[in-house]
C-alpha cells in the first residue's frame, strides 16, 4: 500500500483548489477549501441564463386626469434590471417592474410604452403598451333637491358632477333655459308665489357629452305673521276717542279688530278708531286678529276707561268729599260735578301735566307723593283751603276752593289758563330749603314764595300759554272778562320785570332787611315778587331758560346749610355755576347780598375774576 497528498484546481473555477488523498489506486476527497465544493475533479457551477418575459405590459384605456399602472412579469438570473422607455425614449426614474404615469392629458393618447429587461447574461425588451386617452362625460353624483323657502326669501340651488374638466353648467327653467346661470349652484332670489311650483333643472357638459339632471321643484310659503308692536289702550272721557294701531310682519297680514272679543263689522285694518267714549264703554277691550295663509296671532288686550270716575277724597283738614277723577298722565283734577266739558278739562290736564314736568325738568327732582289718585299727584276742587289755592311744601297735593278752581276750566275756551295752578305747583316742588331757606330770625316765605311766583311765570311762557289773573267771577266768563284777566297777567309780568331795579336803586334796602326776613313794600308786590325778579334778572343777563334750567339743580348740590350765611353763600355759589361767571360782585355790590370770604374764594377758583 501507499499514500499520497496533492492540491488540483476546481473546475470552472481556477482560484478555488482542492486537497486529495489517495490511497493505493483509490482517490478519497479529504476536504474542500476556498469556497470549491466536495468532488471529483470534473464537477462546474451552470451558466447564467438570460431574460425573458413571462407577462407583457397591456394596453390601456383611461380618461384624461387619471393614471395608469403598467407592469411587466420577467425570469431570469438574478439580479434583473428594468428600464421602460416611452414611444422609444428612455423614462427617467421608470426602474422597478411597474410604472404608474402622471396624470394624463389629451397628449399621452396613443402613446406607447416599453420595458427592457437585463441581466448579466442579456436582456430583453416587452412588446409595446399603447395607451387610449378619452374624456370621462358628466356624471352627476348628486341630484339638485326640492326647495321650500318663505317669500322673499333666497332659493338656493346646487348640483354635484363629475367628469372632465371643464365641465359647462346650464340651469333651466320649467325647461327653459335661465340666462346667466352657468355654475354649479343657481340662486333665486326674493322669491314669490309666483314661483312656487316651478321647477329647476341643470345640464352638465363638456367634451365628452352631456347630463341633465332630474328636476327639483320650488315651494314658496308665505311668512308668518308676527306683531311688532301692540294696540294701547288708556284713560280717557265721554265724548272722546283715540286710534289704536298695531304694527304686524309677515306676507299679506290680514287683520280683524274685536271688541269685548267679538269681530267688529268693517274694522279690518292694522289701525281702528271707535266712535266717541260713553260712560258704558269703560273697561271695554279691544284686541286684533292678525293673519295669513301661514299662521294666525291674536294681540294683548287693549283696555279702554272712561272717565271722569267716581271717588272719595279726603282734604288737607281731613274732611271726606265725594268727587269725580280726571286722570292724566302725571296729574288727576278731582271736580265735584261730572258735567264739565271733557274737550276742556282734557285740556286742563295737558297744561297741569306740562306743568308738572316743567317744573321736574328745572328741578331735576320730585316731591314727595303724599296727596294722589292712583299713582298720580291731585289738583282737588275742595269748599275750603288756605287761600285760592293750598299745597303743601315739597310734597303733592294742590286744593283749590270755589270760586277760584272754575276760574281754569272756564277761561281755556277763550284761551286763557288761570294762573293758579302754575303758581301752586311751586310749592311741591319747594326742595331747596335745607340748602337756602333761613332759619330764626330769618324767614324763608320770601324765597318759598318767590320761587312759585317765578315758575309760574317760566312755566307759562314755557309751555306757550296766555296766563289769567284775578278775573273774580263765579259765573261763566265772557270773552271780556276773560280778556281782562289776562291783560291783568301780562301787567303782572311787566311790572315784574323792574321790581329788582327799583330795590337796587334804594340803598336803604339789603339782603338783611328784604329778603332774610321776607320784608319789601311796593305797589307791584311784596318780597316773593322781589325775589322773582332778581332771578327773573339773572336769567335775562346770563342765559335765559337754560339759566334757570341749570339754576335749581345747582341748588340741590350744594351742602345742608348751618346758617344763613351758608343758605345767602349756597344761593349766589347755585347762580355763579348756572351762569358759569362769578356773580359775587353783582350780588354783593348791586343787590347788598352777604358773600362770605369762603364763598368769594371759592367763586374764584372755579370761575375767575368776578364780572
Amino acid at each position: 500500500m501507499f499514500h499520497c497528498r496533492f492540491r488540483v484546481k476546481c473546475l470552472g473555477s481556477p482560484n478555488r483548489l482542492l486537497n486529495l488523498l489517495c490511497f493505493g489506486p483509490i482517490l478519497l476527497l479529504a476536504s474542500s477549501i476556498q469556497g470549491c465544493s466536495s468532488g471529483t475533479s470534473s464537477s462546474s457551477s451552470p451558466p447564467a441564463t438570460a431574460p425573458s418575459i413571462n407577462t407583457q405590459p397591456t394596453s390601456q384605456s383611461a380618461y384624461i386626469g387619471a393614471t395608469v399602472t403598467l407592469s411587466v412579469a420577467a425570469s431570469g438570473s438574478a439580479p434583473l434590471a428594468y428600464a421602460w422607455q416611452l414611444n422609444g425614449a428612455a423614462i427617467p426614474g421608470a426602474g422597478s417592474s411597474s410604472y404608474t404615469t402622471p396624470a394624463l392629458t389629451t397628449l399621452d393618447n396613443g402613446d406607447s410604452f416599453t420595458v427592457t429587461v437585463s441581466n448579466s447574461a442579456g436582456s430583453a425588451t416587452s412588446n409595446a403598451a399603447k395607451l387610449t386617452v378619452t374624456a370621462q362625460a358628466p356624471q352627476i353624483s348628486v341630484q339638485p333637491p326640492n326647495v321650500s323657502v318663505q317669500i322673499g326669501q333666497t332659493a338656493n340651488f346646487s348640483v354635484t358632477a363629475a367628469g372632465t374638466a371643464p365641465l359647462s353648467y346650464q340651469w333651466l327653467r320649467n325647461n327653459q333655459a335661465i340666462s346667466a346661470a352657468t355654475s354649479p349652484t343657481y340662486a333665486l332670489a326674493n322669491a314669490q308665489s309666483t314661483d312656487s311650483g316651478a321647477t329647476f333643472a341643470v345640464t352638465v357638459s363638456n367634451s365628452a357629452g352631456s347630463i341633465t339632471s332630474g328636476p327639483a321643484s320650488l315651494t314658496v310659503t308665505q311668512v308668518p305673521v308676527a306683531l311688532a308692536t301692540q294696540p294701547a289702550g288708556g284713560t280717557y272721557f265721554v265724548g272722546e276717542t283715540t286710534t289704536m294701531s298695531v304694527s304686524a310682519s309677515g306676507t299679506s297680514p290680514n287683520y280683524q279688530w274685536t271688541k269685548n272679543g267679538t269681530s267688529i263689522a268693517g274694522a279690518t285694518r292694522s289701525s281702528y278708531t271707535p266712535p266717541a267714549f260713553a260712560a258704558g264703554d269703560d273697561n271695554t277691550s279691544y284686541a286684533v286678529i292678525v293673519s295669513n295663509n301661514a299662521s294666525s296671532v291674536t294681540s294683548s288686550a287693549a283696555v279702554i276707561h272712561v272717565g271722569p270716575f267716581a271717588t272719595t277724597y279726603t282734604t288737607q283738614q281731613g274732611a271726606k268729599l265725594s268727587l269725580y277723577a280726571w286722570p292724566g298722565s302725571k296729574m288727576a283734577i278731582l271736580t265735584g260735578s261730572n258735567t264739565l266739558s271733557p274737550a276742556v278739562m282734557r285740556q286742563a290736564l295737558t297744561a297741569a301735566d306740562g306743568t308738572w314736568n316743567y317744573y321736574a325738568g328745572a328741578t331735576g327732582a320730585l316731591p314727595s307723593y303724599y296727596f294722589t289718585y292712583n299713582g298720580l299727584a291731585t289738583i282737588a276742587e275742595v269748599q275750603a283751603s288756605c287761600g285760592a289755592g293750598c299745597t303743601y311744601l315739597g310734597a303733592t297735593g294742590m286744593e283749590m276752593s270755589d270760586p277760584y278752581f272754575l276760574w281754569l276750566p272756564d277761561g281755556i275756551p277763550f284761551g286763557v289758563y288761570d294762573q293758579i295752578i302754575f303758581y301752586e305747583m311751586g310749592r311741591s316742588f319747594w326742595l331747596f330749603e335745607n340748602r337756602i331757606g333761613y332759619v330764626s330770625p330769618g324767614n324763608s316765605a320770601c324765597l318759598q314764595t318767590g320761587y312759585a311766583v317765578l315758575m309760574r311765570f317760566r312755566s307759562l311762557a314755557a309751555l306757550n300759554y296766555q296766563g289769567g289773573y284775578n278775573e273774580f267771577y263765579s259765573t261763566t266768563p265772557t270773552a271780556a272778562q276773560a280778556q281782562a284777566g289776562a291783560n291783568t297777567y301780562n301787567a303782572l309780568v311787566a311790572s315784574n320785570a323792574g321790581m329788582i331795579d327799583t330795590y337796587a336803586a334804594n340803598t336803604s334796602l339789603t339782603w338783611q332787611n328784604t329778603f332774610l326776613v321776607n320784608t319789601f313794600s311796593n305797589p307791584n308786590g311784596g318780597c316773593a315778587d322781589l325775589f322773582a325778579s332778581m332771578v327773573q334778572r339773572l336769567a335775562l343777563n346770563y342765559g335765559g331758560e337754560a339759566f334757570i334750567q341749570d339754576l335749581w339743580k345747582e341748588v340741590l348740590k350744594q351742602p345742608i346749610s348751618g346758617t344763613n350765611q351758608d343758605a345767602a353763600d349756597h344761593f349766589v355759589l347755585a347762580a355763579s355755576a348756572a351762569a358759569k361767571k362769578n356773580l359775587t360782585s353783582v350780588f354783593i355790590n348791586t343787590w347788598r347780598w352777604p358773600v362770605s370770604a369762603a364763598a368769594i374764594t371759592a367763586a374764584q377758583m372755579t370761575w375767575g375774576n368776578p364780572i
